[in-house]
């Protein structure tokens, strides 16, 4: 999809998010990693996964695996209050209108559980009689959810500076709470 928006936009991808989500959204604390630049703020992420890739029984901090620089699968930080932003601008039509929000968001090909249907970026299931958009992503020691609940008004935003199946807990009971009306 990076490519696309390059290709189409004449800029590049980072440049593009940047002009066209962030800034029209007020996300002034999001943006992606790059190597040697600092991050004020940065949490730092705690893992139990080696270099290998495989479970370690010693936990340890992540900072030697963010020197990748993100792009559009992965590798940006934001905060809480940056993609409840997000939130509020792409429902309240400030990203896109009304019909391309709908077209990005609703699921087109099945994926299955935990997914349900794959939109343009977003997961779109029913989980307990409630409609779900959202992503979620994570790297050792980072974990991420982001949920809208449409037809409900609700956002629920979990940021963890943990291995992502440490946050599946969290995330089950937060879907809970949340009314079904």
């Amino acid at each position: 999809m990076g490519a696309i928006i390059e290709r189409l936009s004449g800029q590049d991808y980072y440049s593009y998010v940047k002009e066209h989500i962030y800034a029209p959204a007020g996300m002034n604390d999001s943006g992606f990693y790059e190597p040697g630049k600092q991050i004020p703020n940065l949490a730092v992420g705690y893992t139990r996964m080696g270099p290998d890739g495989k479970p370690t029984e010693q936990v340890h901090d992540n900072t030697d695996r963010l020197e990748i620089k993100g792009g559009p699968a992965g590798g940006g930080y934001s905060t809480v209050n940056d993609l409840v932003k997000f939130h509020v601008a792409l429902r309240s039509f400030k990203l896109l209108d009304r019909e391309h929000t709908e077209l990005a968001t609703k699921g087109k090909v099945d994926a299955g559980p935990p997914i349900g249907r794959y939109a343009y970026g977003f997961g779109d299931k029913v989980f307990d009689g409630k409609h779900i958009v959202g992503h979620n992503g994570g790297w050792p020691g980072v974990a991420a959810n982001f949920e809208m609940y449409p037809e409900l008004g609700y956002t629920a935003v979990i940021l963890m500076n943990s291995d992502p199946p440490t946050m599946m807990p969290v995330i089950m009971q937060i879907r809970k709470l949340i009314p079904a009306e």
